[in-house]
């Protein structure tokens, strides 16, 4: 299923969904995330390397969506021959539905060098500026 809005949303299936939320427990920070408990199409990702999880404080949930509320960000971490590169999704919740969308490639931070350096001030966070709603049209 995909909710269509200016973000494609997928659902997850109920394994997947009680892992993100449970890697969600302490929003704000950034966790390392199981590569086995992404989203069965994240998992599927050429040179899958690693992942990272982190929730949102309550004041930065989203609404993207009328139904949809953004509760987090994803980042996988892919190591091609050339460089290493860094995909957000976002994650949120419609009911007791999880869903994902993404990937977005932050201009600064899709791309950078040392596998082992990944730069997640420059991949976590950079996408929700983007997706805030205009709260005086609301």
């Amino acid at each position: 299923m995909c909710l269509h809005t200016p973000f494609k949303w997928h659902a997850v299936d109920h394994r997947t969904a009680t892992f993100i939320s449970s890697g969600t427990n302490t929003p704000g920070n950034v966790y390392s995330y199981d590569t086995g408990h992404l989203p069965a199409p994240l998992k599927q990702l050429p040179d899958l390397h690693s992942s990272y999880i982190s929730g949102y404080l309550l004041d930065a949930w989203v609404q993207a969506h009328p139904q949809i509320t953004i509760q987090g960000e994803i980042v996988t971490i892919r190591n091609s021959p050339d460089t290493a590169k860094g995909d957000v999704f976002l994650f949120g919740v419609s009911g007791t539905q999880v869903y994902f969308s993404g990937p977005y490639k932050p201009s600064d931070g899709h791309h950078f060098d040392d596998i082992n350096k990944v730069p997640l001030d420059k991949l976590f966070g950079q996408t929700v500026p983007v997706l805030k709603r205009d709260e005086s049209t609301s």
